[in-house]
């Protein structure tokens, strides 16, 4: 049993912020005003004030810092609230940050609100158990995208870049503005992004399926090639060696440069564009005219050649670059402040909760179908659950108390004088459509005519006399042809 709370007033002290007097009393305290008990309306709300005197007043004791209760009173006079039903009163619903990013995730993937709240309902046991109703989802939403928009769509981006730094401070982000503080471009890079472009320096695609490199020729070059390069990348290489077999030399001065065609055969013979290579067997560097290396950083099939003629039979380091190894991601890659980068660092508890899953998972299952089983697991995990808040609260760089929803923004000062980030002004009145003058007036009609329906069923109830519903009709219908 039990019942709503709502705060009645509260005095801060303008000295130090700290509220020093305050009043709780109970969601059914007062009663609906006299204009709003006779109201026609489209929607009729149920009366739920009905005058209850259940109140608390608290006072604050300066020497303690304690608060004391100096009024108090606890006799209802209405229904009070089952276990079945606290959750639907306004004081108990709350979504915790956990469910707010199941909602989140759910409306990012295109799942209705009615739908997503029915499968969080059914995943719990009961939408009971969730601790929030069906409107308080659709509100979370609503809210989420206008505390988004609440800078427009460039905040909204900065907020995004902004939140990113708190997940991982790896994240880099920086804005240019023009000469009249307009935004006229955005540079973000990520973790993953940062990790990549080191490895792998320009190349934004490359294959990470594993598989085994096909050696169509054992030679040396080729098995080298086949141990260091991943497999899409030795399949590229081989194809360029295979052509170097069908090289030959045009010219030679006798030296190290030499003028190397490839021949094609289709019937008859045709030689392909000529290209001079010079290589150098002290350095072992070679260098070719068509500049395939520099382009893929990958051996052409003149250069090939051209280290063939000087039996170099295996490819130079230089030339094997760590961006098309196997090991290309071995090494830990820093930032700009020295920081080591973690492309996720949630990674580590995501694992952690997987693996708690498949524990507790299949233990659930088993233990539900038996009596002794069930209630022997329901009190080790209620056991363990204490312990585990315990070793939270112990743990100083874990905030505890932090498990409700995060709703505020607030824009840096550096970004304050930017145009596009603009913070829009609040709607006084409400967010309702503004009425024109017809519709105000008959309003008023409307309201004048109810007093005075009100006014002659209260004095037919005073008289003790009953008026016919066809007469109260023709006296309303009189009333408002007089007016």
């Amino acid at each position: 049993m039990g019942f709503d709370v709502r705060k009645c007033y509260t005095n801060k002290s303008g000295l130090d912020g700290l509220v020093t007097t305050g009043r709780f009393v109970c969601s059914n305290q007062g009663s609906r005003a006299e204009n709003k008990k006779y109201c026609v309306g489209k929607r009729n709300r149920a009366h739920t004030r009905t005058g209850c005197m259940v109140r608390m007043g608290i006072t604050l004791d300066r020497e303690n810092m304690t608060y004391k209760v100096h009024d108090l009173f606890v006799d209802h006079n209405h229904i009070l609230q089952i276990a079945q039903t606290s959750h639907l009163m306004p004081s108990q619903r709350n979504i915790s940050k956990h469910q707010a990013v199941d909602i989140e995730v759910a409306d990012a993937s295109g799942i209705a609100p009615k739908a997503a709240y029915e499968f969080l309902g059914r995943y719990l046991g009961g939408s009971a158990f969730l601790g929030f109703t069906h409107r308080d989802h659709k509100n979370y939403l609503r809210t989420k995208r206008q505390r988004e928009m609440l800078y427009g769509e460039a905040g909204s981006l900065l907020k995004y870049f902004q939140d990113k730094v708190v997940e991982n401070p790896s994240f880099q982000y920086a804005i240019q503005l023009d000469c009249n503080e307009q935004i006229t471009n955005l540079f973000w890079a990520d973790a993953k992004m940062i990790v990549d472009y080191a490895h792998f320096g320009d190349v934004i695609t490359f294959e990470s399926r594993k598989k085994q490199p096909r050696i169509r020729m054992m030679t040396p070059i080729l098995i080298q090639a086949s141990t260091i390069y991943t497999p899409t990348l030795f399949e590229v290489f081989q194809a360029e060696y295979e052509k170097s077999l069908a090289a030959y030399i045009v010219s030679s001065d006798g030296t190290n440069e030499f003028i190397i065609a490839i021949g094609a055969f289709g019937g008859t013979f045709t030689p392909e564009e000529e290209c001079k290579v010079v290589v150098n067997p002290t350095s072992q560097t070679v260098l070719c005219s068509c500049r395939l290396f520099e382009r893929i950083v990958i051996l052409c099939r003149h250069a090939l050649k051209g280290l063939d003629l000087l039996n170099i039979k295996l490819l130079p380091e230089k030339y094997i670059l760590k961006r098309w190894t196997r090991c290309e991601r071995s090494e830990i890659v820093q930032d700009m402040h020295g920081r080591n980068i973690v492309e996720n660092p949630n990674f580590d508890a995501t694992l952690r909760y997987k693996n708690l899953c498949q524990l507790f998972l299949p233990l659930a299952s088993r233990a539900a179908d038996f009596e002794d089983c069930y209630l022997l697991v329901e009190e080790v995990v209620h056991r363990v659950s204490k312990q585990v808040e315990e070793k939270i609260r112990g743990t100083s760089n874990i905030d505890a108390s932090n498990t409700t929803v995060q709703e505020s923004f607030s824009l840096p000062a550096e970004f304050a004088h930017v145009t596009g980030l603009k913070k829009k002004e609040k709607q006084t009145g409400g967010s309702k459509r503004k009425k024109s003058w017809v519709e105000k007036f008959q309003k008023k009609k409307k309201n004048k005519a109810n007093k005075k329906k009100t006014s002659n069923s209260k004095h037919c109830e005073e008289s003790g006399s009953l008026v016919p519903n066809s007469q109260a009709v023709d006296t309303n219908i009189e009333a408002s042809l007089e007016d």
